[in-house]
């Protein structure tokens, strides 16, 4: 969209779920909700299965896409419910909070203990520029792993459990993650949600199913039982070809 100067527009994200004509048509369903800012829930029509949680948005100039997002022009973004509240206190007056983990200094949206991983890889020239090749249409891969476009970053934990909303935000490298202590032992962890939104159940696991771009799997990570100065790695299990094409 192209604008002129002094003009503008206005998103508005609403709460609005699939088959209000159907389900839940009189918005008696608490689960059916998002947080108000007291503590409470405001009931919405539709099916609470529906409910988005993580997401994220990009630049979409025309011809331009990939690079733009290549240069960070991306940021993600949590939608909350009653379920998925970002808050580990329950609701007043329905107890529908699944208290993931989060925080509690807000009634809703904590990101404490809720983190965002949004990943890519990038590559530099001779010079150490970051670089793009704009002419590759087989799949342009990097060779440094960037999370939240930095390299190699280092994060101190709590002993506690935290959720992580992971992202592949590259342009063609497809992850396959596990977690692994110093000794190469794998760490469990829970998935609770992919980009269909939360999963029915938690499942354990040791290693993630394979995400393509934009494709997101919410972890739960129990770090309760390290001993202080642990050290875990985050790893990618998959490699691909040089040329991008698999």
């Amino acid at each position: 969209v192209h604008h002129f100067p002094g003009t503008f527009y206005d998103y508005r994200w609403s709460t609005t779920l699939a088959r209000r004509d159907k389900i839940n048509t009189q918005a008696t369903d608490n689960r059916a909700s998002g947080p108000d800012d007291n503590g409470g829930l405001v009931n919405v029509k539709g099916d609470f299965r529906e409910l988005q949680g993580t997401m994220w948005f990009h630049d979409h100039r025309f011809f331009f896409t990939a690079e733009n997002v290549y240069k960070g022009m991306a940021g993600m973004i949590n939608y909350y419910s009653g379920p998925d509240r970002g808050s580990e206190e329950p609701n007043t007056g329905a107890n529908v909070n699944l208290r993931l983990p989060s925080g509690n200094q807000l009634s809703w949206g904590n990101v404490d203990f809720d983190v965002n991983l949004m990943l890519s890889d990038g590559a530099c020239d001779q010079d150490g520029q970051y670089f793009f090749d704009i002419f590759n249409t087989d799949g342009f891969l990097g060779d440094m792993p960037l999370v939240n476009h930095a390299y190699a970053p280092y994060f101190e934990v709590l002993p506690r459990k935290y959720r992580f909303r992971i992202l592949p935000a590259a342009m063609s490298r497809f992850w396959k993650l596990a977690l692994f202590r110093s000794n190469g032992t794998p760490v469990p962890f829970k998935q609770i949600a992919n980009d269909g939104n939360l999963l029915v159940n938690p499942v354990l696991l040791t290693a993630l199913d394979v995400q393509g771009i934009a494709e997101r799997y919410d972890i739960i990570v129990d770090f309760s039982s390290f001993a202080p100065g642990s050290k875990i790695k985050m790893a990618n299990l998959l490699r691909m070809r040089d040329d991008g094409r698999g």
